[in-house]
């Protein structure tokens, strides 16, 4: 005789098997169920990990759910396996993602323009990286002479920095604290000679 699972075990086999968060609605869709079960069965999961004492934790993040390992277990991780779990992020590639990021929360993205104003140095090389990373995308073109391409932030930008969504955004003076402990660059690709300005061209893609 089988036993059917409870909702919130369904749930957790779901998300431990998911590469990216999962939102209510993909979890209802999947599970054929009520959005307003699945957010029960949610709450219950969370419930049980917190306290069970679990080195697990039901986190939100990038528009959806996820499990992971708790913040606290870091430093004996990383003394485990000798790495941290997330690459840090260069200053540069930092200061273009908050100008994005920023710009992307008012409903005004920006374009490579308005982040070379604000940086004062060419910001190219650095917004092609963070797109082929991921961690921002392409939103069209500005209407305005010339037509400059605009950027947003993507769900791994959210995830990333473990954010639910932009509405999260630290203050000014906790992200001058995030520069301030930001390594030496460990993902600034190099620029690549071309006559086009980045206002005119699309990044070409990773090989």
């Amino acid at each position: 005789m089988t036993t059917e699972l409870a909702l919130s075990r369904l749930i957790e086999a779901c998300l431990f098997v998911s590469d990216s968060p999962l939102s209510d609605r993909r979890l209802a869709e999947v599970l054929s169920r009520p959005i307003s079960e699945v957010r029960a069965g949610l709450a219950e999961l969370r419930a049980l990990y917190d306290d069970g004492g679990s080195a697990l934790e039901l986190v939100e993040i990038a528009e959806g759910w996820r499990i992971a390992t708790r913040a606290s277990l870091e430093p004996t991780l990383a003394r485990i396996f000798g790495v941290r779990r997330l690459q840090r992020l260069s200053r540069a590639a930092l200061e273009v993602l908050s100008i994005i990021a920023y710009r992307d929360r008012a409903s005004d993205p920006a374009t490579a323009q308005d982040v070379e104003q604000v940086r004062g140095v060419d910001s190219y090389a650095v917004i092609k990286g963070l797109m082929e990373q991921d961690y921002i995308r392409q939103a069209g073109r500005k209407e305005v002479p010339g037509s400059p391409l605009l950027y947003v932030t993507t769900p791994r930008f959210l995830e990333y920095f473990g954010l639910k969504d932009l509405k999260d955004l630290p203050d000014e003076m906790e992200l001058d604290a995030l520069f301030k402990e930001s390594p030496q660059p460990v993902m600034e690709p190099s620029p690549e000679p071309s006559s086009a300005s980045p206002a005119d061209s699309t990044p070409a893609p990773p090989p």
